[in-house]
């Protein structure tokens, strides 16, 4: 009769540290010995109090010998995303609705936004500042009202077009849709259609307004940043949306915006609006559209990603305060920068060039980050806190994103922040669950953020 066995012992031949000998269904030894078998499959296992190599100990003399969890007292088990967003919802309702205008927290975009507002009594002028309204209706949870005055104003946008056009009307405009594609972020999670046609628009009609030869400053400059950092953004989620129609995805290939950005006369300035320079944004644009296109044409593109790599390695982004800026200076503004060409160098090895994680030159740039990451208190940047966060294997690192996380979700109330802690934490997840690696980088992110019906925001 042939005998059945398996490649590993039995867990109860391990827990008693002796051979086994591997038997199917059940081990000879437990059965001599008149010992349950435990079998061959996967057993969860949790670290001992006096196992050094899986848990970190307490100095704690209060605590001596008990094993330090890494996490503060109020990470749960089996607390889901949505229902710390309930929490923080309630709790923070009071918080300054000005930080709802733009995930970025971004001042000169907020006094743009009011200086539109009461321009006039236009339809466009109108749309802003229903658009406002809706937004501190959701921020209040007056969902209705909020319903209400985003109607209103999708349909003074819809006035707006039968207007005499000029620049202000269209910069109104764009700008009053920005803040309604901030809205559905906030308020339909759910509907990809409608934030990724509301960013379309805007791509749209600023390429519309836009020379491709020119340059621009003032509020063109701070308008066309502002729709840019959305149409990089949106862009990186189109490309791991398995459920994009080809709408996003064509909108998401037009390029007129990277070229007039190019024109700009301070690209290794940071600019606020950005959260980096346009010379490193510029540099990851160009890192998603080559990922794109080897998705379609399945050619490596060596040459571009070499130039590519080397503009994000050896660029210097320079923080130059500007008079107006000098009394709200955040000194994690030079942090956060660094810490977005990092992640497009990271982003560049594991999408582009399909670098494994023990090549020295990714756990080089990944210690960089989270020695950038360590040093901040807060980082409200979602695209580069989830390409950094997902490359934490070890407890140490897992538990400095959550911090961070957790200190940005306390500060921000009504940012992203925490739909990038779920797609982070099912990124480490299918991490753990595939130790070889054997599916690729793109594919596991892809399947990541694909959990959801909606379009993922990462602006």
């Amino acid at each position: 009769m042939l005998s059945l066995t398996t490649t590993k012992g039995c867990w109860t031949c391990k827990d008693r540290k002796i051979a086994c000998d591997k038997h199917i269904p059940g081990c000879k030894n437990c059965l001599r010995s008149k010992r349950r078998c435990l079998g061959y499959g996967i057993r969860l296992s949790w670290p001992r109090k006096d196992d050094r190599k899986r848990a970190l100990v307490s100095n704690n003399p209060d605590r001596e010998g008990s094993v330090c969890t890494l996490l503060h007292p109020t990470e749960f088990v089996n607390v889901y995303a949505s229902d710390v967003n309930m929490y923080f919802s309630m709790h923070n309702s009071g918080h300054n609705v000005a930080r709802l205008l733009t995930s970025a927290n971004n001042s000169s975009i907020q006094n743009l936004v009011f200086r539109m507002s009461f321009t006039d009594t236009s339809p466009s002028s109108n749309a802003i500042l229903y658009a406002v309204y809706a937004l501190s209706s959701q921020h209040l949870l007056d969902h209705s009202r909020a319903l209400e005055y985003k109607s209103l104003a999708r349909s003074a946008v819809w006035t707006s077009t039968s207007q005499p056009p000029s620049i202000q009307n269209t910069l109104q405009c764009i700008v009053a849709v920005l803040l309604l594609a901030l809205y559905e972020s906030f308020a339909s999670p759910n509907a990809s259609q409608a934030w990724a046609a509301s960013i379309c628009y805007c791509k749209t009609a600023t390429i519309a307004t836009y020379a491709l030869d020119k340059s621009y400053e003032g509020d063109l400059a701070l308008v066309l940043d502002w729709v840019y950092y959305y149409d990089v953004h949106s862009k990186f989620a189109v490309r791991h949306f398995d459920r994009r129609v080809v709408s996003m995805l064509d909108c998401a290939r037009k390029k007129n915006l990277h070229y007039v950005e190019l024109n700009s006369p301070c690209k290794t300035r940071v600019v606020p609006t950005l959260g980096c320079s346009l010379e490193v944004l510029n540099s990851i644009s160009s890192v998603i559209d080559t990922v794109l296109e080897m998705e379609i044409d399945n050619d490596p593109h060596v040459d571009e990603l070499d130039k590519l790599e080397r503009r994000l390695k050896f660029t210097k982004q320079e923080f130059v305060e500007s008079p107006d800026d000098v009394l709200e200076f955040n000194p994690q503004s030079p942090k956060i920068a660094e810490l977005y060409r990092l992640a497009g160098l990271i982003y560049l090895h594991r999408a582009g060039r399909k670098t494994i994680t023990v090549k020295h030159i990714l756990q080089g740039l990944v210690e960089e980050a989270f020695t950038v990451l360590q040093a901040l208190e807060t980082c409200e940047r979602s695209f580069p806190l989830f390409i950094v966060g997902c490359e934490a294997r070890s407890d140490r690192r897992r538990a400095i994103v959550l911090g961070i996380l957790k200190a940005t979700q306390i500060q921000f109330a009504e940012s992203n922040v925490l739909r990038v802690r779920a797609f982070i934490e099912r990124f480490w997840a299918q991490d753990d669950l595939d130790p070889n690696q054997d599916i690729d980088y793109s594919s596991r992110v892809t399947a990541v953020l694909s959990r959801t019906d909606c379009l993922p925001v990462f602006s």
